[in-house]
């Protein structure tokens, strides 16, 4: 489905893109699953922890 310029196109492939992975099993398994055994961090005010968490969701999702 083409849009009215080439700058829509390129983002609407970029979104779909996007939601084919949000939507697929394994990842939602993957944040499911790393969300429960990380909660306790999600509510931390310290930022080291945070980029930690973060750093491991990204080379986990990665693996994917």
């Amino acid at each position: 489905m083409a849009g009215d310029n080439e700058e829509d196109d390129a983002f609407d492939l970029i979104v779909g893109a996007l939601e084919d992975i949000m939507m697929d099993p394994e990842f939602q398994e993957l944040q499911s699953s790393f969300a429960a055994e990380h909660c306790a961090h999600f509510d931390a005010t310290d930022e080291v922890c945070l980029a930690d968490g973060c750093a491991q969701f990204l080379r986990a999702c990665r693996r994917l």
